[in-house]
């Protein structure tokens, strides 16, 4: 939405459920992210107002949904949090999986992960619930 018109830009139609998360690059003003129930992650333009390259980052089994997207901090990388319990970092540029962490990012409360990016460094939090702790 542009928020100085007041008017509705456009809809991407990329995802084949809802979206659960959004998140804007630090280093692009017109670049930004989505994940959503279909694993996938969309990487769009807004200025131009094209998606660029979509990623899928589920795992095996029925939980596929992806619960937090974020950029790191140089805005070279794009973190997700997945209900299957993984933390991908996929590269922008590219749109390919860097690496993933299995069994590192789960909630109790149902299909929240929360994800948090230092502005100021390369860390990143993700939250994680071990036996109840």
């Amino acid at each position: 939405m542009d928020l100085i018109n007041n008017r509705k830009c456009r809809f991407f139609s990329t995802h084949n459920s809802c979206v659960r998360s959004v998140a804007f690059n630090p280093k692009d003003r017109y670049l930004f992210c989505s994940g959503g129930n279909d694993g996938q992650i969309g990487i769009y333009h807004a200025g131009r107002t094209e998606l660029l390259r979509t990623n899928s980052v589920i795992s095996t089994g029925l939980n596929r949904c992806v619960n937090a997207v974020s950029f790191s901090s140089d805005g070279k990388k794009i973190l997700a949090t997945t209900s299957s319990r993984r933390v991908s970092v996929i590269d922008v540029e590219h749109g390919t999986p860097i690496v993933c962490y299995d069994n590192c990012a789960y909630s109790p409360i149902r299909d929240r992960t929360p994800l948090a990016v230092n502005p100021e460094s390369p860390n990143i939090a993700a939250c994680s619930y071990v036996n109840g702790k």
